[in-house]
């Protein structure tokens, strides 16, 4: 990386840290990365470049595992002695094999797939969650999950329930899923001003704007999306949005 720039001015950008830190057991959390390489001064000036690395993540075939735990070396054991045993020789074999399918084993390809849409999807699915907003996931995770807990105690939300994880607000002929009385109105509107102001929040926090398309964050979106089915949340948004910024407003109509 430092010769590529020095000598080319070519900048690689990549995180290896899961693939380097190590857990109690040894184990490494991934064998690849996806680096993003900018050439100065192209046309196209931008590739990516996926780098595969023997690791044991605990994953691999049951004679692999054996061989490490008799090799605390392996994978990285010296080159020095270049007489390789048949069980050293296939165990670094399989682990190669390992590594490099488990790599190309989430993406969708065909013989037929161009290599741009190959590398594509391998870089939206192994980026993962930029370190830079790792913290900001856990803290919206957390407030999602005390929104959860709070439908879950209160039965006057319970109509919520059933809007976002069913279809039971339709079975009444003429219904709108948006109750008429209080509590469940007063309680459902405030709770979904809530829920609105959680997404806002995480729109900022996790920089949906850019990072909407990653699969790291595609659940929230399609939380998001389950969220703006439900009639009382429709009804909410359309009564407060005036409340929420002109960028979120926008997110929310152009991406939910």
């Amino acid at each position: 990386i430092r010769k590529a720039r020095a000598d080319l001015g070519t900048e690689i950008s990549i995180r290896v840290s899961n693939i380097e830190e190590r857990n109690a057991d040894g184990f490494s959390q991934r064998h690849c990365a996806v680096a993003d390489i900018h050439y100065p001064d192209a046309k196209n000036n931008k590739a990516t470049l996926l780098y595969i690395k023997l690791s044991v993540t605990g994953d691999e075939p049951i004679d692999v595992l054996h061989y490490r735990k008799l090799n605390a070396q392996f994978p990285h054991q010296s080159t020095a002695d270049q007489f390789f045993s048949e069980s050293q020789f296939e165990s670094y074999r399989a682990l190669g094999f390992h590594a490099a399918e488990t790599a190309f084993q989430p993406i969708d390809v065909t013989w037929a797939t161009p290599i741009g849409s190959i590398f594509e999807q391998l870089s939206n699915f192994w980026k993962g969650i930029p370190p830079n907003l790792e913290d900001k996931f856990n803290r919206q995770a957390e407030a999602f999950m005390r929104q959860l807990e709070e439908i879950r105690n209160d039965k006057d939300l319970w109509f919520l329930n059933e809007q976002f994880f069913g279809t039971g607000w339709m079975v009444k002929s003429g219904s709108t899923g948006v109750p008429t009385a209080d509590p469940e109105y007063t309680k459902g509107f405030y709770y979904c001003h809530q829920l609105i102001q959680l997404m806002e929040n995480t729109y900022v926090e996790l920089e949906l704007e850019a990072n909407h398309a990653n699969p790291a964050f595609g659940g929230w979106m399609e939380q998001f999306k389950t969220w703006k089915k439900s009639p009382m949340f429709r009804h909410t948004y359309g009564e407060t949005k005036s409340t929420f910024s002109k960028l979120f407003q926008s997110f929310y109509e152009r991406r939910i």
